[in-house]
């Protein structure tokens, strides 16, 4: 189980959207929320680490078996419940674009590697050139009973030997040091970024049982000195200005490090970075201080729902097996109770560190642009000196000796009452590994993926489509293995219930397990293990190499389980066979007897408490169900799923490749322009793959949305959005299984329809989507009653985000036109009708402006012929750019000092214990080199800000600062939640850490400034690897009516031209105290839970403070709003961020 990390200067300096958006729209075919900021990744809240920033589509959720032990419900939850941005929801769609392309080759993998439905001294250390290195097989002959021994002398793998996908440009060499460390290199001519990750293969099973949390703590304390680099968070400050950055989580196996830096600073990135393995200080000071730490991580999971339930779980299991534990920790487990024991903390973080941090048990992955040879000789001369004990590994303490679970559960149902208004079933069967050889062969041919296929299909005759479609009992359903140990995996279903679907749980059990029964009868099809096989060899063959960081990162996960270091790359993805004994095997042990049932909902009767969380929770017995369940009654319209038929088949590609990695890309070419639509197409002629993307953006009057848009009209798109997944869900799903993916949403100006995969049958997919998105009026009552309910569920979840996401939102509505919360879009929801639902779908496709970019393996006839099926199938009459919809951004006033423009509020939870604060400092000047000298600051006042309120002050678990971008203006932008102070302590420390800023501007070197600029000009100027970010670049253009496909270059020059007096005068007027163009705006929430032990802070009384209105309306009628720049305009003025 992993836990969630602490924000860090690892944020983007831009804040990013969510690249995972539309990847969870693609395994979970759920709505994304409309017209709400965007989401931004961070690690999930099953993990423990430091940093909660973690920008990895494909980390956690991928195809990795090693890099995906939770429940992929609650990662995906977990990634939401870490929010931190500011971005429109249009600059999100346009960037969670980069990661449609990574959310199909999660579709391909997930079948394939999880089962999902809907992760001596350096001197003397010469290296030996590859045709001297040592037979690859001896690698395998060093690894004993438990223990993984080190050779004494280099070993090398033959070049040439990783199995790696035909398109991936990268070389590769495996290594096995003198000490036991295995190390993957990847070489990359083309990256700009270069990337580690080193995993220590102990997690928190291994805590001491007097200590819970010890290995997350450890994790935290190496960032904060070694012996050759004493300075607190060193590696982050070097990261910061060599554009790059820091990351680490603790699991229940592993403890992972990463980072990414640019390129050419690989070397004393990996410097700094070894050391953290060979001469951490533990100082005393730093111990104590990051005990603070902890408890605030601690704090910020105690009101989320997918922590409360899974902790509720390991109280079903063995409690004499580490499953049972409390991975994350607090400051009682650290600091309270070892006093109480009367035992030394830091002499026990010392012994396990001493235990546990050995080389022979350590895993590293490097990539860079450097040759092999080169990036040899780094890890040789850097790592060699890890000290190795030959030690076994951890699991040899409990693998075998002592079951996580008994063989039948307990016939008991734990009833949990959730924070959150969460109605659900949950269903796990533990699947324990008889021994060594059984985990081999399960790791080879992964047989659940076959049963998750059919158990979880959403297609005709499924599980699904009877519960939803024909009962109306449930909502969603998904089925996946949730966790993964050396020594048992456990398979989940969960099934998302509507409140008619609770009044009969006990009955979806029964269909759950007559849909098992049916399977058992019928035998599981194996035509679907075919077509599984089938699906990953495409997945495979036409794979794109993953970013430097997510790549390093769960490279070094998956070679702690892979023996043969010639698979280090395929074998966590490949699916090259099925064996339908082994998946009828797994089939056999889903007994009622051997199921672990959760019913989870807000009625329950909370009789008990569990301890770390406090989650309310209760249990009965199964009692005379189990007959039931043993036996249910046949579901006539149960099937088997059928054949696919939207597997594809030509793979031909329609254009020649001209463009190098490295070549500046070309733009798109507009292929058609008139009064209704503007048409962009761009050829596939620098990726070589057999894929395409076709986005439809419809621009509706301004009367309708843009500054018309109100929280009913946003109710409205999410009823309708519902309505029409169901509509096309068992047509959609099939295509979604063979790498198709269609996406309804709604922005600000309209709906987006999003099309992406493989070219073959996407235009037939195209058009039939569109006659359906067309023709497509709800009709019937009791499925609309449902929508209303989900509908309400999310928009009363908003009430349990976190206090800094609360923040952040409340002051979008001052500042951006239209804008609301949640609760406002529940409040118009209950009036709304199904006559309502049915004139709004009547209505929106009746008057438009239609905008559209249509790249990849596709030719310019077939982008027309698609252009014009939407258009034949979505007739729309003629908008007139006067009438289209528009948003505008609010003027921030002028204040000199203090807080600005003040916005307190009480936490909507007031069960949260935590206060949050958002200071923004809004620029108004549009020229570009104004905007890259706020980027500049931001980079500058990025790792000092984290430095001074996170790791000196221990203010709080979420600390962060950087930039954000609305309607083509930045803002700097800093961001605390804390459970230890109030909002008034937040607030002033803040300011005066800005304030003492100003001698780090005015005080910075030549050699300083320029490392900044140049880190940044980098950033700009590395190209894209991946057609989905191309992608994403212009449709970000597109979207902002902007189309400078080259702004990247633009910026890069304009940042070549500051200098540091430029910074300064952003920071003297825009930021600082007394700045005649200081527009700042404070966002305070501060907790409704009392604490006598909260630090407290007076209210600033500086001259000017604002207090806002109450009515967001009122602030933006007294300040008016920034003037809508013309085409022309933007194109040379206004800043738009490209990813």
């Amino acid at each position: 189980m992993y836990s969630s990390c602490r924000t860090s200067p690892a944020m983007p300096r831009t804040v990013h959207a969510a690249a995972l958006v539309l990847a969870m729209v693609a395994f979970e075919l759920s709505a994304v929320q409309c017209f709400q900021p965007s989401l931004v990744p961070v690690p999930s809240a099953s993990m423990t680490g430091r940093t909660a920033v973690y920008v990895s589509p494909a980390g956690r959720i991928g195809p990795s078996l090693r890099g995906a032990r939770t429940p992929l419900a609650l990662r995906m939850q977990e990634r939401q419940d870490d929010i931190q941005t500011e971005e429109t929801r249009k600059t999100a769609k346009a960037r969670s674009i980069a990661a449609a392309n990574d959310a199909l080759q999660l579709l391909l993998s997930r079948r394939s590697a999880l089962g999902l439905t809907a992760a001596a001294s350096a001197a003397a250390l010469i290296p030996k050139k590859p045709a001297e290195a040592e037979s690859v097989s001896a690698i395998e002959d060093a690894f004993g009973e438990g223990v993984r021994k080190a050779p004494g002398k280099l070993i090398v793998g033959k070049d040439g030997s990783v199995e790696k996908s035909p398109e991936d440009k990268r070389s590769y060499r495996t290594l096995t040091l003198p000490n036991g460390l295995r190390v993957l290199l990847a070489s990359d001519p083309a990256t700009n970024k270069a990337s580690a990750a080193l995993d220590v293969h102990v997690g928190h099973f291994s805590d001491p049982d007097a200590i819970a949390g010890m290995a997350h703590f450890c994790e935290h304390m190496l960032f904060l000195g070694t012996t050759k680099y004493p300075e607190e968070g060193y590696l982050e400050k070097f990261l910061s200005v060599h554009g790059g950055s820091s990351n680490a989580f603790t699991s229940n196996e592993d403890t992972n490090y990463h980072f990414s830096v640019n390129q050419d600073s690989l070397e004393p990135a990996l410097d700094i970075f070894s050391q953290f393995f060979i001469s951490p200080l533990f100082t005393a000071a730093a111990t104590g201080r990051e005990l603070n730490a902890i408890e605030s991580e601690h704090s910020k999971n105690l009101q989320t729902d997918s922590w409360r339930s899974n902790q509720v779980l390991k109280l079903r299991g063995n409690q004499k097996h580490p499953y049972a534990k409390f991975g994350t920790g607090n400051k009682y487990t650290l600091e309270q109770n070892t006093k109480e024991m009367k035992i030394d903390l830091r002499e026990e973080l010392l012994a396990f560190h001493d235990k546990y941090y050995s080389a022979n048990i350590m895993t590293l992955c490097v990539l860079g642009r450097e040759d092999l040879d080169t990036l040899q000789q780094m890890v040789v001369s850097k790592f060699s000196a890890v000290r190795n004990t030959d030690r076994p590994t951890p699991e040899v303490e409990w693998q075998g000796k002592v079951a996580a679970f008994p063989p039948e559960a307990p016939e008991t149902i734990y009833k949990l009452k959730p924070v959150k208004e969460a109605r659900d079933i949950r269903m796990e069967w533990a699947l324990p590994f008889k021994d060594a050889a059984d985990r081999a062969t399960r790791w080879a041919t992964k047989p659940t993926t076959l049963v998750s296929s059919c158990i979880g299909h959403e297609g005709k005759g499924s599980l699904l489509s009877y519960l939803k479609y024909e009962k109306g009992w449930v909502n969603s359903l998904g089925c996946s293995i949730v966790e993964d140990t050396a020594d048992m995996e456990v398979w989940g279903l969960r099934a998302g219930l509507t409140k008619e679907g609770e009044k009969h749980r006990d009955e979806v059990v029964e269909a759950i397990f007559a849909y098992i029964q049916m399977l058992k009868e019928t035998g599981l099809p194996s035509y679907i293990g075919q077509e599984m096989v089938e699906l990953n060899s495409l997945f495979w063959k036409f794979r794109e190499s993953p970013r430097p960081q997510e790549f390093a990162t769960d490279a070094a996960i998956n070679m702690q389980s892979i023996v043969d270091p010639t698979k280090y790359i395929s074998d966590p993805v490949r699916f090259a066979s099925f064996s339908l004994e082994k998946s009828t095997e797994i089939l056999n042990k889903f007994t009622p007897e051997s199921c672990l049932i959760t019913y989870t909902s807000p009625d329950t009767p909370g009789e008990r408490r569990e301890k770390w969380y406090g989650a309310m929770y209760s249990t009965e017995p199964v009692g005379e169900r189990i007959e039931r369940w043993r036996k249910p009654a046949k579901v006539a319209a149960f099937k088997v799923p059928e054949p696919n038929p939207f597997v594809p088949s030509d793979f031909s590609l329609k254009g020649e490749i001209t463009e190098k990695p490295n070549d500046p890309i070309t733009p798109p070419e507009v292929i058609l322009d008139d009064e209704r639509w503007k048409v962009y197409w761009k050829g596939d002629n620098r990726y070589g793959k057999p894929t395409a993307y076709a986005i439809f953006r419809f621009n509706l009057p301004n009367t309708f949305f843009g500054e018309g848009l109100n929280p009913r009209t946003s109710a409205l798109c999410k009823l309708f959005r519902k309505s029409l997944g169901d509509a096309l869900n068992e047509y959609s799903y099939p295509a979604l299984e063979a790498g198709l993916i269609y996406d309804l949403s709604f922005t600000v100006k309209g709906p987006e329809l999003t099309f992406n995969g493989y070219n073959d049958k996407l235009p037939d997919f195209l058009k039939t989507v569109a006659r359906t998105i067309a023709g497509h009026v709800p009709s019937d009552q009791q499925k609309f009653e449902r929508y209303k309910e989900s509908v309400a569920i999310e928009s009363k979840g908003f009430i349990n985000d976190q206090p800094y996401r609360h923040a952040s939102l409340f002051a979008r509505t001052y500042q951006i036109s239209p804008s609301y919360t949640p609760l406002e879009v529940l409040d118009e929801l209950q009036s709304i009708s199904l006559g309502d639902l049915q004139k709004f779908a009547k209505s929106v496709w009746k008057k438009a402006y239609v905008e559209s970019l249509i790249q990849g393996n596709v030719e310019k006839s077939t982008a027309l012929s698609m252009v014009r099926a939407v258009n034949d199938e979505i007739p729309f009459a003629e908008l007139p750019q006067k009438e289209r919809a528009q948003t505008k951004l609010v003027k921030v006033p002028v204040v000199q000092s203090g807080y600005g423009s003040l916005l307190n509020r009480e936490e909507p939870n007031p069960a949260n214990p935590n206060s949050a604060v958002i200071l923004r400092c809004q620029s108004s000047d549009r020229d570009i080199k104004h905007q890259v000298a706020w980027e500049v600051l931001a980079a500058m006042m990025e790792q000092p800000f984290y430095n001074s309120l996170r790791t000196q002050q221990q203010l709080g678990y979420i600390v962060s600062s950087g930039t954000a971008l609305d309607e083509g203006l930045r803002s700097l932008q800093f961001t605390v939640q804390s459970s230890v102070a109030d909002t008034s302590y937040l607030t002033s420390a803040m300011l005066e850490f800005v304030e003492g800023f100003r001698e780090t501007v005015e005080g910075v070197s030549d050699a300083e400034f320029g490392v900044f600029v140049e880190g940044l000009v980098r950033q700009r100027l590395e190209r894209e690897k991946k057609l989905s970010n191309e992608v994403a670049s212009h449709w970000s253009e597109i979207q902002g009516d902007t189309t400078v496909f080259d702004r990247l270059q633009r910026e890069a020059a304009a940042l070549r031209t500051l200098a540091k007096g430029d910074v300064l005068r952003v920071y003297q007027d825009c930021v600082a105290q007394g700045g005649t163009n200081r527009r700042v705006f404070t966002s305070e929430i501060r907790s409704a839970v009392p604490d006598k032990h909260r630090a407290k802070g007076p209210l600033l009384a500086y001259p000017g403070l604002r207090i806002v209105p109450e009515k967001p309306k009122e602030f933006q009628a007294e300040n008016g709003y920034y003037d809508v720049p013309s085409a022309e305009q933007s194109k040379i003025l206004s800043y738009k961020p490209i990813i």
